[in-house]
């Protein structure tokens, strides 16, 4: 698992500029499509109507800040594929001097002895002192020491207040403030928070539920 953060990094990277040039890729065709058969002027009222405004090019004015966010992301990607550690990843990870170029041996070598959970879509690592949790877009390193809490999250998705559908998370909080949320099924929250809890004894458990109605 050598250059595993690194790797994975670029992985993470790729994936984002592919999702982001697909992205300008469909609203471009939809905006060109509308522009080519969308011709009606604005109407305001019956009697009144815009002339040199057409109902294309309310998509298009719309859709320009969406472009130039893609177009900023896709730049982003680009830096961190040439190089990971000027990527967004890793100056997220390294936001609060935890995760260092220095340290990155020592990850890898403990994730040397750890065997990957694999939940769904995304792929945790528990080692002797680091939670690292990867998904297709992101990669998150997380110090024991620093987990101040877990919470078990639970949404309830109701019709005339009968729960139709349940989804699971499990969330956890460090001391710096940040949030991690990692959806999963109960069976495998329960299975993650019992080994956090034999590296971290003393943190604190939490219990969530909100409900989502979705009326008649």
């Amino acid at each position: 698992m050598k250059k595993f953060i690194l790797s994975h990094i670029r992985f993470a990277e790729r994936n984002y500029l592919l999702t982001n040039l697909l992205a300008i890729a469909t609203l471009s065709v939809t905006v060109l499509l509308c522009q080519l058969y969308c011709k009606k002027p604005i109407a305001i009222n019956k009697q009144t109507q815009i002339g040199w405004l057409k109902q294309g090019d309310i998509l298009l004015l719309i859709s320009l800040p969406t472009l130039a966010l893609n177009g900023w992301n896709v730049k982003k990607a680009l830096l961190g594929l040439k190089d990971p550690r000027q990527s967004r990843i890793f100056k997220n990870l390294s936001k609060y001097g935890l995760i260092t170029e220095e340290l990155i041996p020592e990850i890898e070598a403990e994730l040397e002895e750890a065997a990957p959970l694999e939940f769904r879509a995304h792929k945790i690592y528990l080692t002797e002192s680091w939670l690292v949790y990867q998904t297709q877009f992101a990669l998150k390193i997380i110090r024991y020491e620093n987990i101040i809490s877990i919470a078990r999250n639970v949404t309830n998705y109701q019709v005339k207040s009968s729960t139709v559908s349940q989804s699971y998370s499990l969330v956890i909080r460090d001391r710096f403030g940040e949030r991690y949320k990692i959806n999963m099924t109960i069976t495998d929250i329960h299975k993650i928070v019992k080994m956090i809890l034999k590296k971290v004894p003393n943190v604190s458990i939490d219990y969530k539920e909100k409900r989502v109605d979705y009326g008649d």
